[in-house]
């Protein structure tokens, strides 16, 4: 920092007095940035209600990228709202506060004029001021209005909502920006230390009883009920139906095993059914409508809540050292899981079909998630859930999602490991997202140092089960032993670490470095182990030295606003692939907003909100939690698909062979959502170059509302060889219909 320096016997230059204010205040910005940060903030303000169509502000003090503004000459501001009152439903209006430096103060001082040299009177500005301006940004008017957008210059104070005839219905204070006093910190901090205290030594404990329960849990086989239950509904259909002729079989529409892609005029798409194709789709990676709202942080891909980091394990008192050169250079590969993958789908054309129920069964084995939003495999609504290949598959009408568990190895990726290694074991005792590692070293080199933490396997550290990543580099050493010592720290990759779980830190070094360790068996539950890359040595009493950071964060409700979605021509349905972690407990609740009034993606009732079509829709997610589990979402790696269903769809099947010539094919077609007013499905069997209609069709609607088709068809010329053909067509794209199956019979 600076300050101004006089000289003896010196004359008073202008610039000098004015840098002993500017050198003061320089000082103070510093300090509150390096205390508060360089968002934007809020402190000291309140709202209150005056009359039906103004609010009282008390005027506090924001702070903008680092800087502090305030209004000293004015504590209680009045706010007129009628100009931006709702006209026919209600509006949120947005108390806003930015900041700006003016002078101010004008008063006669004495000047020497420059011709005369005589002293002369003119008015000068003798202060100047960092003043808080208030404003207004009104969001747009409907039932269920939302809050209005706002531009980094602008600090949210409080959402006022007004409603026609009633004038001010509510005032909620813009807590999100509030700027916490290190008086509210220290009240906080010694509840938590408070908490600890008397958690005491039990943590340990109740780590292992929870690990011991989930393990128990882990062994329960919960979807075989269902599986037998599926296996039995599949047997009870195909009992009834006629085999005596000379072929006979299902068309079951979950693969495109039996559907002829390459005949003229396809257009269909084949998901747990025969559906209508889509007229029009486009794929986007969604993202942060305003990154510096201050509502969310991102850290290595991750977006989580606004947190501050909390130090939760703290090993750092230093008994002796540990050479990481003295054991042998190894060569592995690291299996490192990407993260949890989950799918959502909602649209009006997700119709019920219970072909989904199939997919336990043997013959269908095919996993959804192998590449995103691949045509053929997306799977359509069963109310209920189960668990193969390790995807966790759960069904609602007009909405599903599929779910790969957290760090479970789908689609892991291999990185290769070189260098001496070093691992220490430990119970996770309480859960949380685990941003930082800090570590301390007796000697190091200019070789970088990887952090790793890692599962185990057989109770051994694991680099088949890697979690994060993190580097050290231009490590700092310690000398001696004690409390004190440099920490070198590790930024690692976000990761949601489980309760009553043990993991694995390890370090990976070419380098000739001395990792501090304690000496008393501090971690009971853990162990400093040893490695050459085949195997591990546990170095029994020892413990290395480590802390540990966890995010603690600032809400346990957040909004999250990302970017418009537009379709050209309109939506109907929306796909999300999204890679997250949602803590036990938690939600993350995407939706969107059309006319006004937000729809949660996975609650649909009655007409879907997307029957009517919206080219744009507003984008948005709920993150709801507490303070140590929050959901987190990497949006570069998350993709969302729009699309619009069309109105018609043409589907062959491959040609099928009887072997001998067959005169008559009879075909039973089951349908889901079928409504005369609106549909038409036109069937035909093709054998050779005859085109045949069916010479009887009778329809018959079953107890549940499907309705199944019986059809015969008289062969113009008897065939050893045919194929089937469907082609459907409705009046309103968002409102189709699903071919669940057709059962035939060649005679």
């Amino acid at each position: 920092m600076r300050k101004v320096s006089f000289g003896d016997f010196q004359f008073v230059e202008t610039i000098d007095l004015n840098n002993m204010g500017n050198f003061a205040q320089e000082g103070l910005d510093a300090l509150g940035a390096m205390a508060v940060g360089r968002g934007r903030g809020w402190e000291g303000f309140n709202v209150l209600q005056d009359t039906s169509s103004s609010v009282n502000v008390v005027v506090g003090r924001i702070i903008l990228d680092g800087i502090m503004y305030g209004l000293p000459d004015l504590a209680l501001t009045p706010v007129d709202l009628l100009a931006v009152s709702p006209t026919s439903s209600k509006k949120i209006i947005t108390i806003v506060a930015t900041g700006a430096e003016v002078p101010t103060g004008a008063e006669p001082r004495s000047f020497e004029d420059e011709t005369t040299k005589e002293a002369i009177s003119k008015s000068h500005f003798t202060e100047k001021r960092r003043k808080i301006g208030i404003g207004l940004v009104a969001g747009e008017e409907a039932p269920t209005p939302m809050r209005p957008a706002l531009l980094p210059s602008y600090t949210a104070i409080a959402y006022v909502t007004m409603q026609v005839g009633a004038g001010v219905v509510a005032i909620e204070m813009a807590y999100d920006f509030q700027v916490k006093s290190l008086q509210a910190q220290e009240a906080r901090l010694k509840a938590a230390e408070g908490t600890l205290a008397a958690a005491g030594t039990q943590l340990e404990t109740l780590g292992t009883t929870i690990a011991n329960t989930q393990q128990s849990i882990s062994r329960m086989n919960v979807p075989l009920i269902n599986q037998i239950a599926r296996f039995v509904a599949e047997l009870r259909d195909m009992f009834g139906r006629s085999s005596d002729g000379l072929l006979d079989g299902y068309e079951r529409f979950m693969t495109l095993t039996g559907t002829d892609e390459a005949a003229v005029g396809y257009k269909a798409r084949v998901e747990e059914g025969l559906r209508f194709p889509w007229a029009a789709t486009i794929e986007i990676t969604p993202q942060l409508l305003n990154p510096g709202n201050g509502r969310t942080m991102t850290l290595s891909g991750w977006t989580l809540p606004r947190f501050t980091k909390s130090l939760r394990l703290n090993i750092w008192r230093q008994d002796i050292s540990v050479n990481v050169a003295d054991y042998n250079y190894s060569n592995v590969s690291a299996t490192v899981y990407p993260g949890a993958k989950t799918r959502r789908r909602s649209g009006p054309s997700m119709i019920v079909s219970e072909n989904s129920q199939l997919w336990q069964d043997g013959r269908y084995t095919y996993n959804y998630l192998t590449q995103t939003f691949k045509v053929g495999t997306e799977n359509w609504v069963v109310t209920d859930e189960w668990v193969q290949d390790g995807v966790t598959y759960r069904r609602v009408e007009q909405f599903f999602s599929d779910k790969i568990p957290y760090w479970n190895g789908y689609r892991s990726m291999t990185d290769a490991v070189s260098g001496n290694l070093l691992a220490q074991t430990f119970l996770n005792a309480q859960p949380g997202w685990l941003l930082e590692l800090g570590l301390r070293f007796s000697k190091v080199t200019a070789d970088d140092l990887k952090v790793y933490l890692t599962g185990l396997t057989g109770g051994q550290p694991s680099f088949d089960k890697t979690y994060s990543q993190g580097l050290i580099s231009d490590a700092v050493a310690s000398a001696g032993d004690g409390t004190d010592g440099h920490e070198n720290k590790a930024v690692m990759q976000p990761i949601f670490m489980q309760t009553g779980e043990k993991y694995a830190l390890q370090l990976s070094t070419a380098g000739d470095y001395a990792v501090a360790c304690r000496a008393d068996n501090y971690l009971t539950l853990g162990s400093l182990h040893n490695g050459d890359g085949l195997g591990y040595i546990a170095d029994l009493g020892k413990d290395m030295c480590m802390r540990q950071y966890f995010a603690q964060f600032d809400n346990n409700y957040v909004e999250v606003e990302l970017q418009s979605l537009t379709l050209s021509g309109g939506i109907t349905d929306i796909d999300i692939i999204s890679e997250e972690y949602v803590p036990e407990g938690s939600q993350l609740i995407f939706r969107y907003g059309i006319g006004g009034a937000w729809h949660e993606i996975d609650k649909t009732s009655g007409t879907h909100p997307l029957a009517v079509l919206p080219p744009t829709i507003v984008f948005g997610a709920l993150m709801v939690g507490t303070r140590d589990a929050m959901p987190g979402i990497n949006l570069a790696n998350t993709r969302v698909r729009l699309s619009r269903a069309d109105d018609d769809f043409v589907w062959q099947s491959k040609v099928k062979n009887c072997g001998t010539p067959a005169a008559t094919v009879e075909m039973i077609v089951v349908l889901r959502n079928w409504k005369p007013a609106k549909h038409t499905l036109t069937s035909s069997v093709l054998s050779g170059a005859n085109t045949d209609a069916p010479d009887a069709t009778t329809d018959t609607t079953l107890a549940d509302g499907r309705v199944e088709r019986r059809m015969t068809f008289g062969l113009v010329a008897p065939s050893a060889t045919f194929a089937m053909k469907l082609v459907g067509a409705t009046t309103d794209a968002a409102d189709g219909f699903v071919v669940e199956s057709v059962y035939y019979n060649a005679l």
